[in-house]
């Protein structure tokens, strides 16, 4: 019975990289209380995005050419997406949107396939927290918080770039993450079963 607590303690704790996205807004508020972060810092930041995401990209085209499973490709083509949502020439916004809902539905009739996948390692939690990450860049760019977040009109888009910021990184660990889980197991040492002979085998001798 310890043991299993043990393991469900080490199970939660998996999952602290939820904190990052809220954590981040902690840090803008501080920053931006001491005058050293404005929405100014808006173009800097959306260059920087550009570089993460493309980062991000690559990794997972890379991860995609060396597993050839569902989930590298569903992971490539949401990079690409938010990539080209980066780049912001026209048709990138609502495109963005359609290609999320298309790989969205590929990837529910797929999701057996892909939980198999993200079940391993460190993957699940990496990948879920990416997620929520991004969900709460948006949530800050559609203001959901302006009644709550105080100053939110002055913070709200340095708020967003930041957390995207944070998100798009992540998105380059969950890919890190994904190679390195997949390649450890692929190298795991190979124990042999002794298989035994059939029966019929044995009555010939």
């Amino acid at each position: 019975m310890k043991t299993q607590n043990n393991l469900t303690d080490r199970t939660r704790l998996d999952y602290w990289p939820f904190i990052i996205g809220p954590l981040v807004m902690v840090i803008v508020y501080i920053l931006y209380g001491f005058n050293e972060i404005s929405a100014s810092d808006k173009g800097m930041l959306e260059n920087i995005h550009l570089i993460l995401i493309a980062t991000a990209l690559l990794l997972f085209t890379a991860v995609a050419v060396k597993q050839k499973n569902i989930f590298s490709y569903v992971m490539t083509a949401l990079c690409f997406s938010f990539f080209c949502r980066e780049l912001h020439f026209v048709g990138t916004s609502t495109g963005v949107y359609v290609a999320i809902a298309i790989i969205a539905a590929l990837a529910i009739s797929k999701r057996k396939q892909i939980i198999s996948i993200i079940e391993q390692g460190k993957i699940k939690p990496w990948l879920y927290a990416t997620g929520f990450t991004y969900l709460l860049s948006q949530l800050i760019a559609r203001r959901i918080f302006r009644h709550i977040l105080p100053n939110e009109h002055d913070v709200h888009v340095i708020l967003e770039e930041m957390v995207e910021f944070a998100a798009h990184a992540m998105m380059i660990i969950t890919a890190i993450i994904t190679f390195r889980t997949k390649k450890s197991s692929e190298h795991m040492p190979h124990v042999p079963q002794n298989n035994p002979q059939p029966e019929a085998n044995l009555n010939k001798k």
